[in-house]
Parts: C-alpha cells; sequence; structure tokens
C-alpha cells in the first residue's frame, strides 16, 4: 500500500498522479520479457536474456516516479526487476531518458521518491498553475495496493 497526490485543473480539466514509492503492475507479465528482449531497455539488459527463453527469466514490474537532478520535475516510470534462475536480481529502469522541462538525464532514487519530495514538487505546481491553460490546480491524496 501506498500513498499519492493527484494534482487537477479546475479550468481544462489537466492532471497528473505522483505516487510515493513503487506499486506493483505485474509479476511474469510476457510483454515485460519482450520488452527486454526486444531491445527496448537497452541492449546491456538484452545481451542480459540472449538465449534464455522467458521459462528462466521473471519479472516484477511497478511503478514509480522518477525525478530530474536539475530542475527537479517528477516524472512516471516504471522499475522492473528480473530474476535470472539464482543470479542475482538486475533492476531496470522505464521512463523518459531525458527531463521534458530541461533536458537533464532522469534519476531514480532507491525507494522512490519520499512523500516529502512529491508534497514539495507538488506544492510548487499549485503555485505555478495549470502548465495547459493557467488555471487554478486543486490536490487530492490518495491511498492505493
Amino acid at each position: 500500500m501506498g500513498v499519492g497526490i493527484t494534482v487537477a485543473c479546475k479550468t481544462c480539466g489537466w492532471e497528473d498522479q505522483f505516487l510515493v514509492g513503487t506499486g506493483l503492475l505485474s509479476y511474469d507479465n510476457p510483454e515485460d520479457y519482450e520488452s527486454i528482449v526486444s531491445g527496448e531497455l537497452g541492449l546491456l539488459a538484452k545481451r542480459a536474456l540472449d538465449g534464455l527463453g522467458p521459462e528462466k527469466v521473471h519479472t516484477l514490474s511497478e511503478l514509480t516516479c522518477f525525478s530530474c537532478p536539475d530542475c527537479g520535475k517528477a516524472v512516471h516510470g516504471r522499475k522492473l526487476t528480473v530474476y535470472i534462475d539464482d543470479a542475482l536480481p538486475v533492476v531496470l529502469h522505464d521512463c523518459e531518458k531525458t527531463c521534458p522541462a530541461c533536458g537533464s538525464s532522469m534519476i531514480w532514487r532507491f525507494g522512490g521518491l519520499k512523500e516529502a519530495d512529491i508534497t514539495e514538487y507538488v506544492g510548487d505546481l499549485l503555485k505555478q498553475g495549470c502548465s495547459q491553460c493557467g488555471g487554478e490546480l486543486a490536490r487530492y491524496h490518495l491511498n492505493w495496493d
């Protein structure tokens, strides 16, 4: 279970959601395996599974937030943990490679963003107003499993 904040524009309806921590998306989803072997998550990950069928690979996909180390923008992404037989797990990150606001490389903090990080970021968003129309933003708290 986790917590999050949804920000929604009262004028145009634009909204964004920021989850604190990580949230389970899927376990052993064939699409996760395919995104690795297709090279979508990088050539190194693809090579790690070279010659291994899906029966030898287990995946755990989770939602998380990434942050820009320069401007602090938070974006959604996915953390994919890959288990291959008895080897140590490999953690892959699937999000925008560069910050949509300033172009810096995105990072993922161990354990995901903390509630204080998101609260501060959302506070800044509320002051700025809607990025689409400039309207007033409302903040809603949410709990999720």
